[in-house]
């Protein structure tokens, strides 16, 4: 798309995000509190803020309503905030939805960030983080990403200085709402401590990727399993693939899978996706 080159844009790339373990380990507020271990990988979403005659949001991803997405709620609430003229808000969407891979957070991240580099240059770090805030739990996170120990809803974050690079693959088929797997989640009384966190970073440090796999654990996971019959047999098969469910799925990343079992997922209906876990 060509943007009018007097009028200020920006474009920025946000990556999808993995969580290597998930735990809830209580709830506050009617929030869910995690403590759980994330990870980028080199999946992006690119997202394009320009000025514009009057506010309008485009997504690729057709199943999206651009407009009523938290992309487009931020660059409202930010041009009202600051005063700044109408803004248009285009994302080319390559985080697959529903996944638990982060889309709809990578997105509001990118508007925020998109939003102070054409307009805002003197926007401090602390507004941007507050404002990330307001627009969902991982939002925070993905406006820099990386490895990282997300506490709280997700806002409070402890980097972890790792150097890991690895391959991995991501299986799903159809969506689960976050908000379903949750309830599920209550409704089963399931145990909220599955991974140990303190373990899974020790093998972060030191790069050890099958120490990183033996650990990777999601409490989530049989919610998400009860209201998706593709989580189920994923987890519940004994084919010799580490495995861990991301976010609240359906996305499951598959470590060590070798080509012939991916092409068998794929012949079965399943989408996969090839792709490399990356340090930032």
């Amino acid at each position: 798309m060509c943007y009018n080159t007097h009028m200020r844009s920006a474009t920025v790339k946000i990556n999808a995000k993995i969580n290597l373990s998930l735990n809830v380990v209580g709830k506050e507020d009617g929030y869910h509190m995690l403590d759980s271990v994330a990870a980028s990988v080199d999946i992006a979403d690119v997202i394009t803020v320009y000025e514009s005659k009057s506010p309008v949001a485009k997504f690729s991803n057709r199943d999206i309503d651009a407009e009523k997405s938290n992309a487009f709620a931020a660059a409202m609430f930010l041009t009202k905030k600051y005063s700044l003229p109408p803004v248009g808000v285009v994302v080319e969407n390559n985080i697959p939805a529903g996944t638990g891979l982060g889309g709809s957070s990578a997105d509001c991240a990118g508007v925020i960030l998109a939003i102070k580099k054409a307009f805002l240059p003197n926007m401090t770090d602390e507004e941007i983080f507050l404002t990330a805030q307001m627009f969902g739990s991982d939002t925070t996170y993905m406006l820099r990403g990386g490895f990282a120990r997300l506490n709280g809803r997700g806002e409070k974050i402890r980097r972890i200085n790792s150097c890991l690079k690895c391959t991995v693959a991501i299986a799903y088929k159809d969506k689960i709402l976050t908000k379903k797997c949750f309830d599920e989640f209550d409704r089963l009384r399931l145990l909220g401590t599955v991974a140990d966190n303190d373990r899974l970073i020790d093998c972060l440090v030191r790069s050890d990727a099958k120490g990183v796999f033996s650990a990777a654990a999601n409490a989530l996971a049989p919610a998400a399993a009860r209201l998706n019959p593709f989580v189920a047999e994923m987890l519940s098969a004994d084919d010799g693939v580490a495995k861990c469910m991301t976010g609240s799925g359906s996305g499951i990343v598959l470590f060590g899978a070798d080509g012939e079992y991916l092409d068998a997922l794929r012949r079965s209906g399943v989408n996969v996706i090839c792709t490399e876990i990356v340090p930032k």
